[in-house]
């Protein structure tokens, strides 16, 4: 049986102000993520609840982005966006685009993928 980690205030707080069409979102998205990765931390971080190491949910005007720390790395997608070295996003409208298999698949490799840099970052320090 998995640990689950408590979820946070802050995130409750910040899903509470959201419009309902962006609140409906992002609770679904807040679940996706605590139930496929239980044992991630859920923080309020850079004013988003953050998914330490894996992912980030940030509200925007017209849309919710799903972010993945290690998106840069992950299989190339045509929903992913972004530029950066690292960090890739999924631009979500409605609830109907969250894809709960799809996503879930990602935040597993997600955090696959930080395991292992992890795992090379300790290696290298003991050479």
């Amino acid at each position: 049986m998995s640990h689950r980690i408590p979820r946070s205030k802050q995130v409750d707080n910040y899903i509470r102000k959201l419009d309902p069409k962006q609140k409906r979102i992002v609770a679904n998205l807040r679940e996706l993520i605590l139930e496929t990765l239980p044992e991630v931390q859920e923080e309020y971080k850079w004013n988003t609840p953050y998914y330490q190491p894996v992912c980030y949910i940030a509200s925007h005007g017209d849309h919710v982005n799903l972010g993945f720390c290690f998106g840069g790395l992950l299989p190339k997608s045509k929903t992913m966006k972004g530029e950066g070295k690292l960090m890739r996003h999924i631009k979500i409208k409605k609830l109907s685009d969250i894809k709960k298999r799809d996503f879930a698949k990602l935040m597993r490799e997600s955090l696959m993928l930080y395991d292992q840099t992890r795992d090379d970052k300790v290696k290298k320090k003991k050479i």
